[in-house]
């Protein structure tokens, strides 16, 4: 229920394939190796991600979107989503196959995983890798476990037991963010520098800051410089970033949520639902409802 009273729906444990709650262990999910299951989830249309996910995927090639960046998926490639993602996909060929974590955020807080504050922006600006088969094979390994003890409720222990294999598979997967750059390295160029913080502080700010002002006074510079480092790293102008970003929260609430215009336009302190009605066709073509009421 969000502050307007209003049901929300999202990218949630209860609408996520596989192995429920009530099986095993409350607000977590494990897939069991059902191809099918990916291409019903529903995020065909922009979602916000109430929760966090680990995928693998085993076989064949699909389309992600997260954030606004597209990623492939294909095999030996892991994917990490993290809370508040904004997540769409785009394909999936016939033999497209991946295993999955999918836990709530109790369940994702209650783990405690990040070593350092940092690591949840490093992960936002990498969220897949292609692993090599030594590495793929170990994390493989663990997921065979988890499936494997999954199910046995009756097993001494049996959420003790899941959740530090969990920890376990976690901890296998952030150690690979080791060797990628933080922000703060020394490799870096300071465009870089700013590029990374610009993209964090959208993440964090984007539902209530929407000039490129606000961006960069909490970055020290002048607007204009940071249109100028922005457009040179990121191939894109910092508002239109911030714009699509609005967009595609725009979109996920239209479709997956029972708010009025009204009530997103003061959700994403909009100052009236023309203006954001405005907004809207300016980008998308079209009228917020004729998007509601599409396809």
């Amino acid at each position: 229920m969000d502050k307007l009273g209003v049901s929300f729906t999202t990218i949630s444990i209860d609408n996520i394939p596989g192995e429920k709650p009530e099986m095993a262990i409350k607000n977590l999910i494990v897939s069991r190796s059902k191809e099918e299951d990916f291409p019903e989830m529903p995020f065909s249309h922009p979602h916000i991600v109430d929760g966090a996910a680990f995928i693998i995927c085993t076989k064949g090639e699909g389309r992600i979107s997260l954030n606004l960046k597209e990623y492939v998926l294909k095999e030996r490639t892991v994917m990490c989503i993290l809370p508040g993602f904004i997540i769409e996909s785009h394909f999936a060929n016939v033999d497209f196959s991946i295993e999955y974590l999918f836990f709530s955020l109790d369940f994702y807080s209650e783990l405690r995983m990040f070593p350092s504050p940092e690591l949840p922006y490093i992960i936002e600006q990498n969220p897949c890798m292609e692993l090599d088969e030594a590495k793929f094979s170990i994390l493989l390994d663990y997921y065979a476990l988890i499936i494997k003890r999954y199910p046995e409720k009756q097993l001494a222990m049996h959420d003790k037991i899941i959740r530090n294999l969990l920890r376990a598979l976690l901890y296998e997967a952030i150690s690979l963010y080791d060797n990628l750059p933080t922000g703060k390295s020394t490799n870096h160029s300071r465009n870089d520098e700013i590029s990374l913080q610009f993209s964090q502080l959208l993440s964090q700010n984007y539902l209530k800051e929407r000039e490129v002002t606000f961006y960069a006074n909490r970055l020290f510079i002048t607007p204009k410089h940071l249109s100028k480092v922005v457009k040179k790293v990121l191939g894109r102008k910092p508002l239109d970033l911030i714009n699509e970003m609005v967009m595609l929260h725009i979109q996920a609430l239209l479709k997956s949520s029972n708010l009025t215009i009204a009530q997103i336009a003061e959700e994403l302190h909009f100052s009236s639902p023309s203006f954001l009605g405005r907004f809207f066709k300016k980008y998308k073509g079209m009228t917020p409802m004729e998007y509601r009421n599409g396809e």
